[in-house]
Order: structure tokens, then C-alpha cells, then sequence
């Protein structure tokens, strides 16, 4: 359902993975450099010369050798969409950002997070069709997927699945390409590069508001249709605003939401988007829309007359 195109070419950061990662490079060039100049490289690395033989032979490299290369065979690696390595587990890593893409980043941000151990990402969703479908994404996109596990909590009655997925590779990935922060969400932002074109930025939008959207439970018989999204950082739902008016869509303006924690006196402060006008729950749910199996359901409930 997610179009693989446009893409948009992201970034060469080899420099920023952690140096311990090994690439997997199949590459002449990198070979002969190394072959002529094993002495060397061997005391860049403080390692012993048969160390860098046995790179060459496996053809995987660890980033802090392959930092010592010129930025044009580093570029040249990255374009290949490269194959990374932490101790046994491979992930491809992504160098161009495709509307998949886009829309597992938007998730990720909402209903999903960077763990601060730097060794996980997870998810969360009521519904366990979404989780298995973002466990599929990942191994489309990355090549590896993780485990999903069943939790329930005191205060809601339904359970709530989640998603674990241990990679240092892909925590880094996600942390370095896209700017996202490690464990506490706090000052999100949407990537700049999500902006540059507008099916990329509607597959990210999908993404926020499939993870953190709302609309109604049985369309056909509520009072007022609407299509919502609440968030913590205000910064973040202003500039959720202002990429939705890019598509045409107007909305009422920003509501700050007070409530109580459960069993404390301590208030909880959030932002919200509304939609109410018909004609831009119209345009929203044509323009942007919901990918969410349960919310793409009830998505076509109000697009019916």
C-alpha cells in the first residue's frame, strides 16, 4: 500500500556510527588500498597486520578503518545501501529515504522509541495487525525484525502489544540520519529532509497520525466527525500544523489539553490539532490519511456518504 518512490538520497555519516560497527564492503578499490598499505593501516588501528588481512578476506571493515578513506569511496560505499554489522547481527541501512521509509520514522515518533541503552527501538499499539505490519516494514527496509510480546496494564482493560526489535545498528541509524532522541521523547522535530518533497512528508504525516491520530469509533453514528492528533512539544504540533497547510488543510486553532494522572495531582500539558470542518476531514483523510488497518476502516466509514 506504501509506493517504494520518489526517494530522496540521504547523507553519507559514515564518520558518526559507532567505530566498533563493521560494513560489509565488496569493493576493488577499498581492497587495493589496504593491500598496498597493510603496514600502515594496521597501525592506524593498533592492530596486528594479519588483522587487516582478515578484513580484506571477509570484506568487512570497521567504520574506524573505513574513516581513514577518502570522502569519495566513502560516498561511493553509502550509495550502495550498505550492509552493517554488530558482532553477528546484519542490517541493511537505507541511503535513500522512500515514502516506507518516511512513514516508519513518522511512527517511530509517535508510538515508537530510540532506546537510551543505544542497543533497541520498540513499539507500542493496541492493535497487534499494526505491530506484525511495522515488524514487516522493518525487515523490508532493514533486514531484520524483532519479537512482539502481549502487555497489560492495571488501568485499561485491553491488552497493548509491543514490538522490540535489538539492534545497534538500527538505534544508531534512526539517532544519526534523523536526528531523533535517544530514550525520553522531548524537542521532537520533524526531520528537515522529510519536507523536501510532498509524498515524502505524506507518508511521514501517515506515520505521526496513524501512531498518535484519532477519529471517531463508529463514524457512522457520531455527532461530530474529527480527525486529531495530540502531542507533548507544542514546537512540534505548530510544525505538524504548518506541513498539513501545505496540503490545504485548515484546522481550529492549537489546543493546550490539562488533565490529571491517574492517581496523582499532577498535571499532564498537551497540544492538539483539530480538524472539524467536514471539507478538511475530506481533504485530510484524501491528502494524508490513515495506512493504520483498524483507523484505515473507520477512515473509509467517513469517506462514504
Amino acid at each position: 500500500m506504501i509506493p517504494d518512490s520518489p526517494s530522496i538520497k540521504l547523507a553519507c555519516c559514515f564518520e558518526n556510527f559507532p567505530q566498533k560497527l563493521t560494513v560489509f564492503v565488496k569493493n576493488e578499490q577499498v581492497e587495493k588500498i589496504l593491500e598496498n598499505k597493510i603496514s600502515e593501516f594496521a597501525t592506524k588501528q593498533n592492530v596486528e597486520e594479519r588483522a587487516i588481512k582478515n578484513y580484506i578476506k571477509r570484506k568487512r571493515y570497521p567504520i574506524s578503518l573505513l574513516k581513514h578513506f577518502p570522502t569519495n569511496i566513502l560516498k561511493e560505499i553509502w550509495n550502495r545501501e550498505p550492509v552493517l554489522f554488530s558482532k553477528w547481527k546484519k542490517v541493511k541501512v537505507p541511503t535513500k529515504l522512500t515514502p516506507k521509509l518516511a512513514y516508519f520514522v513518522g511512527y517511530l515518533q509517535g508510538d515508537g522509541s530510540i532506546e537510551s541503552n543505544k542497543k533497541r527501538i520498540d513499539f507500542s499499539d493496541e492493535y497487534k495487525s499494526q505491530i506484525e505490519r511495522m515488524n514487516e516494514l522493518s525487515k523490508e527496509l532493514f533486514l531484520i525484525g524483532g519479537k512482539i510480546c502481549e502487555k497489560r496494564s492495571a488501568l485499561s482493560k485491553k491488552p497493548c502489544y509491543r514490538l522490540d526489535i535489538g539492534s545497534k545498528v538500527l538505534n544508531a541509524y534512526l539517532h544519526i540520519v534523523f536526528s531523533i532522541n535517544r530514550g525520553v521523547k522531548k524537542d521532537l522535530q520533524i526531520p528537515p529532509v522529510m519536507k523536501r518533497n510532498k509524498v515524502i512528508l505524506k507518508w511521514y504525516l501517515a506515520g505521526l497520525y496513524d501512531a498518535d491520530g484519532t477519529l471517531p469509533k463508529n463514524p457512522k453514528t457520531c455527532k461530530q466527525a474529527f480527525v486529531d492528533i495530540t502531542m507533548k512539544d507544542r514546537a512540534f504540533i505548530e510544525d505538524i500544523n504548518k506541513q498539513l497547510a501545505r496540503f490545504h488543510i485548515k484546522t481550529l486553532p492549537i489546543y493546550c489539553r490539562k488533565a490529571k494522572y491517574p492517581g496523582s495531582d499532577k498535571i499532564s500539558t498537551t497540544w492538539e490539532i483539530r480538524i472539524r470542518r467536514r471539507e478538511m476531514i475530506q481533504k485530510f483523510l484524501r491528502r494524508v490519511g490513515f495506512a493504520h488497518p483498524n483507523k484505515r476502516v473507520r477512515m473509509q466509514a467517513l469517506l462514504d456518504p
